[in-house]
């Protein structure tokens, strides 16, 4: 033994090869996740309105057409905003021929989820996605 300890450019290149590998299976799956996760509280929000607005037309005979409103004066839902926390979706509300369409957009990297697209659900619990395999999105 020669008293030298460490390791040889060789080792550390096959080692930084193993890592680059590593990641670059391990980075689009996590990005898949993350676009998941993503779209999954966009539906989560567009439930929680959509039921917001059948609790409004319970009451009051009509759906809303603010969100902001006082539900119990049935001038709105009581929501401050539509949008998902975390800024991947923008939600938007239509009135019409006496129901609803809420709508949800992608949003900065979002709009990388090319599988699902723009959410949307009606007032009869309709549900749609405008992505290529939007059957299978919700």
């Amino acid at each position: 033994m020669n008293g030298h300890r460490g390791f040889t450019l060789m080792e550390l290149v096959i080692v930084v090869a193993m890592v680059a590998i590593l990641a670059s299976i391990a980075l689009p799956s996590y990005e898949a996740y993350v676009l998941r996760a993503h779209r999954a509280e966009a539906m989560r929000r567009l439930n929680e309105v959509a039921l917001a607005q059948e609790r409004h037309y319970t009451a009051c005979n009509r759906f809303a057409a603010a969100l902001a409103g006082d539900p119990q004066a049935c001038t709105g839902l009581g929501i401050a905003d539509l949008d998902v926390s975390d800024g991947s979706y923008v939600l938007s509300m239509d009135l019409a021929n006496g129901g609803f369409v809420l709508r949800a957009t992608p949003q900065g990297t979002q709009v990388h989820d090319t599988a699902c697209g723009e959410l949307s659900i009606d007032d009869l619990g309709s549900t749609g996605a405008s992505g290529s395999q939007a059957a299978s999105c919700w």
